[in-house]
């Protein structure tokens, strides 16, 4: 199959405003709500004392830089006292000053963090940008109120306000850009990221990585994209046959015609999806090629043949087949948690595997599980064999069916051995030549008068 490149930009949808944007065609995601800028014109008090403002603010700004930096001087003089007196460098003691892992977990949500949102968001509602209470006074109105206090607050009430700090957390995480703008500046920013943090990864360990982007709709703003490691940079020509910007045009092209005519999610679409990622999860894991899921005999099939389990399963208790699944939002629960990697496939240790086979027939022999059987072939007992090739005496029997007779021998001749006695040998299958291939075509018929050639024409 060719490609044209020139006219993969072909590719359009109709002018619908409700889809322009990415949070629009996808309206149950959540939304990061939009920054709001003030439009309300200052009277010339307001804006005398904001240019006050900004005057002490520089002032201050520029005391503390100056204090800063001649703690600074004094602290090199001592990092050069220390150095001399220990007999290292003063690089050395840079390092030890500086040095930090690369890999920090992320700060945990905290009380005192969870009441401070609450109490912002209390005293900041409705307010318009420059308008806003700033942390120092938050902090100040918090300890004022006695209703956030730690003797007043309740074991549920300090959840309640923990976990609306960490839903506000995701929602900045992964809740949906409201304008095509604000998707393509976090598109092209996580890029460059991912781009710096995978060179990183080279020059720290060594190690291959390659990786494409690309717009999923034909109204998105953002350009396709790529990056890799400077060991891979000619694999896809030498392997694929195309460079790296062609792929990546047909990635696109792909993505955004792929879009058009598939809803991500209706229901069927969602069940083939989960059913696609089972399947070849586990033979991923099994590093079995022929692997194949097992609904019915999850617990034979699959666990104890294959000694792996699937964790977070979040439709029931039971393993079943996504095609049984009618509920909308079951469908779209367990798909997430099979994208997201939550229900994915885990090794079972021996241990694991024993207790399991234990319970299991011991569960067999309560009752509790029954084992469905199959049918028994109605051939089951007759024998089976290779069919036998038809002779040329073939007969009938009784019912009027066809039985093979038996095959006709080969012709033998006789040849004398070294002793001089007779023996009988097989005569060789006659070769087979043109001249006999022709003999064995039926003759050809003769050719009719009615026509006349164009020659016979000119010649009468």
């Amino acid at each position: 199959m060719v490609f044209d490149f020139d006219s993969y930009h072909a590719v359009t949808l109709s002018d619908t405003s409700d889809l322009a944007t990415f949070a629009a065609r996808n309206p149950l995601l959540p939304v990061q709500p939009a920054r709001i800028h003030s439009e309300s014109k200052l009277s010339d008090a307001q804006k005398a004392s904001q240019a006050l403002r900004r005057q002490a603010t520089k002032t201050k700004r520029e005391q503390l830089v100056s204090d800063l930096e001649d703690a600074l001087a004094q602290h090199d003089v001592n990092l050069d006292t220390i150095a001399k007196v220990h007999s290292v460098t003063r690089g050395h003691l840079d390092s030890l000053i500086s040095t930090s892992s690369h890999f920090k977990k992320g700060n945990a949500v905290n009380l005192e963090n969870a009441k401070l949102r609450a109490k912002a968001k209390e005293v900041n509602e409705g307010l318009d940008v420059g308008y806003k209470h700033k942390l120092p006074a938050i902090r100040r109105l918090l300890k004022e109120d006695s209703t956030y206090a730690d003797e007043n607050l309740s074991e549920e009430r300090r959840k309640e306000l923990i976990a609306d700090v960490e839903a506000d957390r995701a929602e900045k995480k992964q809740g949906a850009r409201v304008t095509n703008k604000s998707a393509a500046q976090d598109y092209r920013d996580t890029v460059n990221l991912i781009s710096q943090e995978i060179h990183k990864l080279e020059c720290r360990t060594g190690a291959t990585a390659l990786a494409f982007f690309s717009r999923s709709h034909v109204n998105d703003t953002y350009e396709p994209n790529w990056a890799c490691t400077n060991n891979v940079t000619t694999f896809s020509r030498d392997m694929l046959g195309h460079g790296m910007w062609d792929i990546t045009r047909l990635l696109e092209m792909w993505v955004c015609s792929k879009k058009q005519g598939r809803n991500a999610d209706a229901p069927p679409t969602m069940r083939t999806d989960c059913s696609s990622i089972l399947q070849g999860t586990l033979r991923t894991i099994t590093k079995e090629k022929t692997a194949v899921m097992a609904y019915e005999k999850y617990e034979i099939d699959i666990m104890q043949k294959y000694k792996v389990k699937l964790v977070g399963w979040t439709f029931g208790t039971k393993i079943v087949s996504p095609y049984n699944i009618h509920s909308v939002g079951d469908l779209r629960t367990l798909t997430e948690a099979l994208r997201s990697g939550s229900c994915r496939w885990v090794n079972m240790s021996p241990l694991e595997a024993t207790k399991h086979a234990a319970d299991y027939e011991r569960r067999k022999a309560d009752g509790e599980v029954v084992e469905k059987k199959r049918k028994r072939r109605s051939d089951a007992d007759t024998v089976k064999g290779p069919r036998k090739k038809p002779g040329i005496n073939d007969t009938a029997n009784e019912e009027g069916e066809a039985v093979a007779g038996p095959l006709k021998k080969r012709k033998t001749t006789a040849t004398r051995t070294a002793s001089g006695e007779k023996q009988a040998t097989k005569a060789a299958p006659a070769k087979v030549t043109k001249s006999t291939k022709k003999s064995a075509m039926p003759p050809r018929g003769p050719i009719s008068n009615e026509f006349i050639m164009d020659s016979e024409a000119d010649s009468a």
